[in-house]
């Protein structure tokens, strides 16, 4: 019952390569979980290592700080770098999300609102990218069905992509989930 999405958002915001420094206590507790066929470390000062050696208890907290470092970003009118962030953190919580597990809740508590800060980024950038706008918010919709934030939204991402009918459709429903705003 969605309108069909014209990207792929995790194809989109996931890099095939993401470099992340190290925290000292992430070395620490990244080292323990290396086995002896691990890359070899980068030379000193800088402690980086992919994305996918990094275990999901170290990713978890830096994508909910780099979540915090956007919205400081967007509160400061700092669109591109807000979404920029915001995209890294959606990587870094891609790969949480693949390794399923205890953190699940956690992963999907910060996912959901950095998906529709990025949508948010995507309907405010000029031009206006509501392919991606679209798709952010399809995917907040199949996660949480009643999300009147991700349904608003996508209605406005609706009207940017001329698809009226469908944008009346959505924004009637945020309306019915926010009868108060």
């Amino acid at each position: 019952d969605h309108v069909a999405a014209a990207a792929d958002p995790v194809a989109a915001a996931a890099p095939s390569t993401v470099m992340v420094p190290l925290p000292p206590q992430a070395a620490a507790s990244s080292a323990a979980a290396a086995d002896a066929t691990a890359p070899a470390p980068a030379p000193p000062g800088k402690r980086q290592k992919l994305l996918s050696q990094l275990t999901s208890q170290d990713l978890l907290p830096m994508a909910e700080e780099l979540r915090e470092d956007g919205n400081a970003q967007f509160k400061a009118q700092d669109l591109s770098g807000a979404r920029l962030t915001y995209e890294k953190t959606l990587s870094f919580l891609d790969v949480c999300g693949l390794r399923g597990g205890e953190l699940a809740p956690r992963v999907q508590a910060c996912r959901v609102p950095v998906m529709l800060n990025v949508a948010l980024c995507c309907l405010r950038a000029t031009p206006c990218e509501a392919p991606r706008a679209s798709a952010l918010c399809a995917e907040v919709l199949d996660l949480e069905p009643d999300n009147a934030k991700a349904t608003y939204r996508w209605g406005k991402a609706c009207i940017e992509l001329g698809a009226f009918e469908d944008a009346e459709r959505l924004l009637e429903r945020a309306c019915q989930l926010m009868p108060d705003a």
